[in-house]
């Protein structure tokens, strides 16, 4: 929630959750159907949301959190969410950093701003390291020994892809 002018301005956060063991059907259908009724339900939610006059959907990315927060692809939910919204801001809360998700220089820049062209300039965006469980199973370096100017240097080379200059 912000306040903007006197106005309050409310955010929705979506960690996409959905239904648990036991399923209805045998698996993998009852994960399945279990996964695609909880991003239909997120979906509408957030279509009502954005009728309702909502400023901001963030969409959270995760990976490997079973039981938990299905979502490893924010960027496909938001360009979806981009064609069927017109008013509520779309954010990415957060895309995580490590580069064995996200390969630099182009990875997660060029997701960005794909979704931001799709939105008409409706993207909002935030980064993160991420979780020890999803670097563990990636076998990313220690959160702990990778240095702030590493962080910062991608930051910097994002702003040249936003600007225009792709001299990475």
């Amino acid at each position: 929630m912000t306040w903007i002018g006197g106005i309050v301005k409310l955010d929705l956060l979506y960690e996409i959750q959905p239904k648990v063991r036991p399923w209805d059907l045998p698996h993998p259908y009852g994960q399945r159907k279990a996964e695609q009724e909880s991003y239909d339900e997120a979906i509408a939610q957030i279509q009502l949301a954005d009728r309702l006059g909502f400023n901001t959907v963030w969409v959270v990315e995760h990976h490997f959190r079973d039981g938990r927060s299905a979502c490893p692809s924010s960027e496909v939910v938001l360009g979806g969410l981009a064609l069927s919204t017109t008013q509520i801001r779309l954010g990415f809360g957060v895309t995580l950093m490590p580069f064995r998700l996200h390969p630099p220089p182009l990875g997660w820049p060029e997701k960005v701003a794909t979704v931001d062209v799709l939105s008409h300039g409706r993207v909002e965006w935030g980064t993160g390291r991420s979780t020890p469980m999803e670097t563990d199973r990636l076998r990313c370096p220690d959160r702990r020994q990778i240095p702030r100017s590493v962080e910062g240097s991608d930051r910097n080379r994002c702003r040249h892809v936003e600007s225009g200059n792709i001299s990475l």
